[in-house]
C-alpha cells in the first residue's frame, strides 16, 4: 500500500515494474533495502520477483549448470535442459578444481570468456560485461584471487556466421560477415501455489559484425534483425 502526499489516501499498487534495482550500487541506504523488502513481501506483481531477478546473475547461472536438477524436473527433463547450457565455472577461491580450471583457460583463452558477476559492472546483457582473448589470460594471471572472485568463466560460444548488411548512419552499404543472436519474449505470472499462466510473445534478433567480440544494439556495435524463414 501507498500514500498520497495530498490526502494521505491509501492506494493499493497491483504492479511494480524494476527499471533500476539491478545493482547493489543502486541501494544507495538501509532505507532502499527496505523498499525493495517491503514491495518482496507484498502482494503487487513483481516483474522481475527477486528470484528471477536472481537468476539473471551470471552467479546464479554458474551454479544451475553445475547442479542436479533431476529431483526437481527428472532425468529426461534434466539431459534436455543441459543441451542448452554452455559449460560455466566458478572461480571462487574454495573451488577445489580452481588451478587447474585457470590453467585450461590460459592455455586456451580463445575459447573462454570471463563475465562479471557481481561489483560495479552490471550482471545485464547487451553487451560490455565481459573480457576475451588476451585480455582474459592477462587478467586470469595477475588478478588477485579474492577479486578474481567477481568473475564467472564461461565457454565461448561458437556461432554460425553468415553475411548480411548492416545499415547505419553516414556509412556506405556493404555485405559483411556477421552472426546472429535470437532472444525470444516471454512472461510467466505465477504465485507460491504455481503458475498461473505463461506464454511467448514476439522475438528479437540482434546481428553484429562477427570479428567483433561484443555486440549490444546500445552500444552501437550491432543492429536489430528479422529472419528469413526457408
Amino acid at each position: 500500500m501507498l500514500r498520497t502526499k495530498t490526502d494521505n489516501k491509501a492506494i493499493e499498487v497491483a504492479v511494480v515494474y524494476f527499471r533500476s534495482g539491478y545493482l547493489p550500487t543502486h541501494y544507495e541506504t538501509s532505507a532502499d533495502w527496505q523498499i525493495r523488502l517491503d514491495i518482496e513481501r507484498s502482494s503487487a506483481i513483481k516483474c522481475p520477483w527477486i528470484g528471477a531477478h536472481l537468476t539473471g546473475t551470471k552467479k546464479v547461472q554458474q551454479v544451475l549448470t553445475e547442479s542436479n536438477l533431476r529431483n526437481k524436473f527428472g532425468v529426461e527433463q534434466e539431459t534436455r535442459m543441459k543441451r542448452t547450457f554452455a559449460g560455466m565455472y566458478s572461480l571462487d577461491v574454495n573451488n577445489p578444481k580452481i588451478d587447474q580450471i585457470k590453467a585450461w583457460a590460459m592455455e586456451y583463452p580463445e575459447k573462454f570468456v570471463l563475465k562479471v558477476k557481481k561489483g560495479s559492472m552490471p550482471q545485464r546483457e547487451g553487451g560490455g560485461n565481459n573480457i576475451y582473448g588476451p585480455a582474459l589470460f592477462e587478467t586470469l594471471k595477475n588478478t588477485p584471487p579474492d577479486e578474481l572472485e567477481t568473475f564467472v568463466l564461461m565457454e565461448r560460444l561458437d556461432p554460425f556466421v553468415h553475411e548480411n548488411i548492416l545499415v547505419r548512419a553516414d556509412q556506405q552499404l556493404k555485405v559483411v560477415k556477421v552472426d546472429s543472436e535470437l532472444g525470444v519474449f516471454g512472461y510467466v505470472l505465477g504465485s507460491r501455489n504455481g503458475i498461473v499462466k505463461q506464454g511467448n510473445f514476439g522475438h528479437i534478433i540482434r546481428t553484429k559484425p562477427s570479428h567483433f567480440d561484443e555486440g549490444g544494439i546500445s552500444t552501437g556495435k550491432a543492429a536489430h534483425d528479422a529472419p528469413f524463414l526457408i
